[in-house]
């Protein structure tokens, strides 16, 4: 369910069908299946804007860089930008989300209703982003794949 304090964004009941979302794609062992378990509407840090906020978890046991295993199941989160910034515009927005709904559903069309992608499995490329003054720890990035 959407806070009700978070305006929603237009931009979700847009179609996607006219939007390039081609890029090359590196094959390697990093990219793995997560299964979706909620997308949804949320405020953004400084309560500015919106995210879409992807939890993901994932379907098979990995290895993680200490190399203890991760289990099925083990949450990610993932974010999407759906507000404008001088750096990040709604063509860049648009293609986010089209990069998202092509890789779980295989077609470019509108995200909402959201609750459409939960259980649905989606690929994803990961990596390892570094550290920064807002977010101190490293973490793990999410490329979404279409499969």
């Amino acid at each position: 369910m959407q806070d009700p304090e978070v305006p929603s964004s237009s931009i979700l009941d847009e179609d996607m069908s006219g939007v390039d979302t081609s890029m090359p794609i590196i094959a390697s062992p990093i990219l793995h299946a997560f299964d979706i378990a909620k997308v949804e509407e949320v405020a953004n840090s400084t309560k500015t804007g919106t995210n879409l906020k992807i939890t993901l978890k994932t379907s098979a046991v990995l290895q993680d860089t200490k190399g203890n295993q991760i289990q099925p199941g083990w949450p990610c989160y993932t974010y999407i930008g759906l507000t404008e910034t001088p750096k990040y515009n709604k063509d860049a927005i648009k293609r986010s989300c089209a990069t998202f709904v092509e890789a779980v559903l295989g077609v470019k069309e509108k995200l909402n209703p959201l609750s459409r992608f939960e259980g649905k499995r989606v690929m994803c490329k990961v990596g390892i982003g570094k550290a920064t003054e807002e977010y101190p720890d490293p973490g793990n990035t999410f490329r979404f794949v279409k499969a």
